[in-house]
């Protein structure tokens, strides 16, 4: 049996996880709204997005 402490803990990361996931997706929604001159104006390219918005851009190498 897992002491309740510990599934409290599990429960409180699965929510911090899903909040997360929804950042993110609405942070890449956002992006993949704008226009390709647009996205190319702050040097990203459409295919990046998800990259970009889950690593950050000193994490990305094109």
């Amino acid at each position: 049996m897992i002491p309740q402490h510990l599934c409290v803990l599990r429960l409180r990361s699965l929510i911090a996880t899903i909040m997360r996931e929804r950042k993110l997706k609405a942070a890449m929604n956002r992006l993949e709204e704008l226009e390709d001159y647009l996205l190319n104006d702050i040097g990203i390219g459409r295919c990046d997005i998800e990259n970009i918005v889950r690593v950050g851009r000193r994490g990305f190498t094109k």
